[in-house]
């Protein structure tokens, strides 16, 4: 098995695998070890039997196999030994567990604040997009409305003074203008003083 972020499914790292033995149904002798797992495998279901010869066979197949069993030898010579390595052991298990606390912690916190941000940016951009769409849909009552009731073209100067504002409150009062008016002079005089 290999160590996965479960999020975005990458490895933690290729130097890492994990492997379930059953060291009862390990039955290879030492001569027939062809694997660095079956050497590793061997030691642990044999540590306690190894003797001189062997251990030196076991050092020379896989070097790293002399560091762990330094440390075999180290923790086996009294209680005291033993209980300085238990020691050792929590203090580095409890350093990682609280690294990977804070680890944690600040990766749930960026996520939250990354979260925060896109929703308000999303909201904005959703504001922004409205007032667009409402602008839009009174420009074009506004242009519609005088095209109809006054014959005036889309071309003409006063629409595209029109389409200049970006006041809603002045362009929905504009439309409400652009219905009431009888005519186009008066309706041009109404505009006067509401762009005033």
């Amino acid at each position: 098995f290999y160590l996965l972020e479960k999020d975005r499914n990458l490895t933690l790292t290729e130097d890492l695998e994990i492997h379930i033995v059953e060291l009862d149904k390990f039955i290879k002798k030492f001569d027939n070890l062809k694997t660095n797992l079956e050497t590793w495998v061997y030691l642990l279901k044999e540590s306690s039997n190894l003797k001189g010869e062997i251990v030196k066979s076991l050092e020379k197949k896989n070097p790293s196999i002399k560091k762990a069993i330094s440390e075999l030898k180290n923790i086996s010579r009294s209680p005291k030994n033993r209980g300085l390595f238990d020691a050792r052991k929590k203090a580095e298990m409890d350093h990682f567990s609280i690294i990977s606390e804070i680890y944690d912690k600040a990766k749930s916190e960026v996520k939250e604040v990354a979260y925060k941000e896109g929703l308000e940016k999303g909201i904005e951009e959703g504001i922004q997009k409205g007032i667009q769409k409402g602008l839009e849909g009174i420009y074009l009552g506004i242009q519609l409305n005088l095209e109809t009731r006054f014959q005036i073209q889309k071309s003409n100067p006063l629409i595209k003074e029109i389409h200049k504002i970006k006041d809603i409150e002045l362009l929905k009062e504009i439309l409400i203008q652009s219905v009431k008016a009888k005519n186009i002079s008066e309706l041009k005089k109404k505009l006067k003083f509401i762009k005033n």
